[in-house]
């Protein structure tokens, strides 16, 4: 009959199989990883650590993704130094970058104290290194305002915005290339120019009614962008506010727009043939009284692709192409 090999066995048999269930850097030191069905091999515990701390902490990881809860004054540490080299954070994710290329880190500053803005490039690299090892953040709800450029660059693929939060800087998530959802809250005011430029995996976008100010070329080059809700807050889409996007399915104006900007709507090189369609919340004679900018703008981008686009005027069920509404009721 079968027998249950003694305890000491099956000790061994489940030190190496953890063993053999964690991966190693250049410099020797292991950690948890994850394979390609995203099944974790082995549970990373979470780490604490303080602004004191942290940079050791980022240096030490291996190879996995590792959750580091971080609580105290963060502020020193997040802002760039003088000289505009990386914060020191940023420098140990570089460093950590170096040294461990399969290390991934997710900040958890919900806990921290003190935390009211989000610095100018608390996250971004340099022209040599950026921060893409960085594929995490959760903000704590004191923060009212993140940065010009704060996560340019960065590996984060998603992030909810505290309700805190009042302002969006310029450049604010430029190139986060792999950021693919966005929770943009109920009482933020303002998005900066070219803030979420280069979000290739962004594939929709709501942008609510308390948004007053929306910039140049926010969501530029957002390739994988299908829809868009733009809230009632905005009077004016401004020049090349799309400009380059691939994907484009739908997006919603409210009636409260009264311009579009040259080029906010300019297709990808790749995308001429394609085209969208316009949820207009307003009738056909409110349509045709939008000022449309059909000119080139300085960059050369074009309003094209609004000539194809089917457009639905949602209050009176009046729809067509550009050309078919233009002159309705005039």
């Amino acid at each position: 009959p079968f027998h249950y090999p003694p305890h000491w066995i099956l000790a061994c048999i489940l030190a190496l199989s953890l063993a053999l269930s964690f991966t190693s850097c250049s410099d020797g030191s292991s950690g948890g990883s994850e394979n390609d069905s995203g099944q974790v091999a082995a549970i990373i515990p979470k780490i604490y650590a303080t602004a004191d701390n942290i940079t050791d902490k980022i240096s030490s990881l291996s190879s996995g993704t590792h959750t580091i809860i971080v609580t105290g004054d963060v502020n020193s540490i997040l802002t760039r130094n003088e000289g505009n080299s990386p914060s020191e954070i940023a420098a140990a994710l570089i460093e950590l970058k170096k040294s461990c290329p399969d290390a991934k880190v997710i900040l958890d500053l919900s806990g921290t104290e003190n935390l009211t803005e989000i610095p100018k490039s608390a996250f971004e690299g340099n022209p040599n290194y950026n921060t893409d090892n960085l594929v995490g953040v959760v903000l704590p709800n004191t923060v009212t305002s993140i940065g010009n450029d704060s996560f340019a660059n960065a590996g984060i693929t998603e992030i909810s915005i505290p309700a805190s939060v009042k302002s969006i800087g310029d450049y604010a998530f430029g190139y986060c290339s792999n950021l693919a959802s966005v929770n943009l809250p109920d009482g933020l005011t303002s998005i900066g120019g070219l803030a979420f430029r280069g979000c290739y995996s962004l594939e929709s976008i709501v942008i609510p009614d308390s948004v007053t100010t929306l910039m140049y070329g926010t969501f530029e080059d957002c390739s994988s962008l299908t829809e868009v809700v733009i809230g009632s807050g905005i009077t004016e889409i401004l020049a090349e506010m799309f400009c380059g996007w691939s994907s484009l399915e739908t997006v919603h104006i409210p009636t409260t727009v009264t311009k579009i900007g040259a080029g906010a709507f300019q297709c990808g090189l790749d995308a001429k043939e394609k085209s969208f369609t316009i949820k207009y919340a307003g009738t056909v004679d409110d349509w045709n009284k939008i000022d449309i900018d059909m000119n080139a703008s300085s960059v050369g981008a074009t309003n094209d692709a609004l000539l194809k686009a089917k457009i639905v005027c949602l209050a009176d069920g009046t729809e067509g192409i550009y050309e078919e509404l233009k002159n309705i009721g005039q």
